[in-house]
């Protein structure tokens, strides 16, 4: 398992979204801002990224998909989901 941030930017006034936010939501990912989530997955970025970016306007969408080094600590103000609780294996102090 690692945990991947995935990005977008979705540029495309009046298309339909629904299948990516449902594919989404089928990983369990978590909304952390506007247009960020993350989600543990043994899912590789690449294949994610593909099979994600087949539900998006390739010609004006963007999409990143990354993973992240767990093993660092990190901080997170006014997330709209706090990631440390809901992905993290260890526990980082919060300062």
């Amino acid at each position: 398992m690692s945990f991947l941030l995935i990005a977008y930017d979705l540029r495309r006034e009046g298309y339909d979204y629904r299948p990516f936010f449902s594919d989404m939501m089928a990983l369990g990912a978590k909304r952390l801002q506007a247009s960020l989530w993350g989600v543990n997955t043994a899912e590789q970025p690449i294949i994610l990224c593909g099979r994600l970016w087949k539900k998006l306007d390739a010609e004006r969408d963007r999409l990143l998909v990354a993973p992240i080094d767990t093993s660092q600590p990190f901080r997170s103000e006014n997330g709209i989901t706090q990631v440390q609780p809901v992905f993290w294996r260890r526990q980082w102090p919060m300062t």
